[in-house]
């Protein structure tokens, strides 16, 4: 294997006095591509009485980070054009967060009354259709309305569209009922995929933004407090009313339709905070062996205070 020397390490302690041990490298200096590195060891004032060690590094691409404004689940009033916005959180942590350039985006939808079509690793090709259980009363001429009927498609699949942030029509859909946008985005080799259900609700509810704290990998580690909070949109002057639920869903287990953790089991981790606030603090201890393996989704319930039945919902992730 050809070696090639690699000199310019900009401003990285190559040498100290304190730390003869240490090289701390700059984030993002070193290209995509394996390196060796070599670190001789001599004793000063004595010839002869060295030593050298190397280490093999491979420096590869991080995984994308993609995030859907509000989260998995969120209510949205039924009759006005919704936008969804998935670039503002979205981005390559290789050259950082603001930097948007060279993503695609593709979206598709379903309503939750449909299976998604199975699709290969890249989502070129479906391998096999979708199912329906929608029970819609087309017999009476009812409308079974359909991803909104975002450029004329009407079943579950892909959208023709390819921005970061696009805009749908409630009125095109029904109210109290469910849809699942998906999007998948890519850059170069590398995808993430990210979701968000759709409540179209009958009222006007607030519009809740999650982001965490603490503790914000997408491991959580349980030896840390996890902490997670609130941001009403366009709150006004308005007093809000909040609740917080946990929902704990296994892998390839549709979250929508698993039942919110036990908060009598849980709500004594959140004492500083409580369960009624507009942030929540977890503290350790909260999260066992058990849960190794199980996705984690934070939902807050807010509500004009007065008005518990035309609440918003935001959800992290």
């Amino acid at each position: 294997m050809q070696e090639t020397s690699f000199d310019d390490l900009g401003d990285t302690v190559l040498y100290s006095p304190t730390e003869l041990s240490t090289l701390v490298l700059r984030k993002r200096l070193l290209p995509y591509g394996l390196y060796k590195f070599r670190l001789n060891v001599s004793m000063d004032g004595e010839i002869g009485i060295e030593n050298v060690t190397t280490i093999m590094v491979r420096i590869v691409k991080s995984d994308l980070v993609a995030k859907i404004a509000g989260g998995s689940f969120v209510r949205r009033k039924w009759g006005i054009n919704i936008t969804i916005d998935a670039i503002d959180g979205t981005y390559d942590p290789d050259v950082g967060e603001s930097d948007k350039s060279n993503f695609t985006f593709r979206w598709f939808c379903r309503r939750l009354c449909e299976t998604w079509p199975e699709y290969n690793d890249n989502f070129s090709m479906i391998l096999a259709p979708f199912t329906s259980n929608c029970t819609y009363d087309t017999l009476n001429g009812a409308d079974e309305g359909g991803c909104f009927k975002y450029d004329g498609v009407e079943s579950a699949g892909e959208l023709n569209a390819t921005t970061g942030v696009e805009i749908f029509d409630t009125t095109n859909w029904y109210e109290l009922d469910v849809v699942e946008m998906m999007v998948v985005v890519t850059k170069d080799d590398r995808m993430q995929v990210m979701r968000q259900a759709i409540n179209v609700t009958l009222g006007d509810p607030p519009e809740i933004e999650l982001s965490c704290v603490s503790n914000c990998k997408a491991k959580v580690n349980p030896l840390y407090p996890f902490t997670v909070k609130s941001k009403i949109l366009k709150a006004g002057l308005a007093q809000y009313s909040y609740i917080w639920d946990i929902v704990k869903a296994s892998p390839g287990v549709d979250p929508y339709t698993v039942p919110p953790w036990d908060p009598n089991v849980w709500q004594r981790y959140a004492k500083g905070t409580g369960r009624e606030t507009a942030d929540i603090f977890l503290d350790t201890g909260i999260f066992t062996a058990a849960d190794v393996g199980m996705r984690l989704f934070m939902r807050c319930r807010a509500w004009r205070t007065g008005r518990a039945d035309n609440y918003g919902n935001g959800s992290f992730p």
